[in-house]
């Protein structure tokens, strides 16, 4: 009984660690395979407008009223963008701030009034649709 235990508690061991390492699912997913740079989105949004894009990146903040949004920070920028998502469709974890993001969706033109809502300094955001949590 004592190898019984010992040899599942090696299997448990040699599981978890995948399973505690696995990637999150949350809404459609990402379908898309190649990123757009953030800087890319920003610099020239004429040419993302409402075409649907995916970004890679830190997950910089989540809104901890209700994780309906996230703003996502990459490499190629300074400034961070915005994915916000239809209230309960996606919630984002809370304590998901640092964690890599992949996330897709449609970049649109947020009107003054919600981008200082929103605490951002961009005008543009991407209405997500699915995302990838690592």
């Amino acid at each position: 009984m004592k190898k019984l235990c010992s040899a599942v508690f090696v299997i448990v061991l040699l599981i978890a660690p995948p399973l505690l390492g696995s990637e999150q699912k949350l809404g459609k997913g990402v379908t898309i395979k190649t990123a757009t740079p953030v800087k890319a989105l920003l610099a020239e949004p004429e040419k993302y407008l409402g075409k649907e894009v995916m970004i890679e990146g830190e997950i910089a903040q989540v809104c901890q009223m209700q994780g309906c949004w996230v703003m996502v920070k990459d490499a190629s920028s300074a400034e961070p963008i915005m994915v916000k998502v239809d209230d309960g469709v996606i919630v984002f974890p809370k304590e998901g701030a640092g964690r890599r993001i992949s996330a897709q969706g449609k970049l649109e033109k947020v009107s003054d009034e919600a981008q200082k809502e929103a605490g951002s300094t961009s005008p543009y955001r991407i209405k997500g649709t699915g995302a990838v949590l690592k």
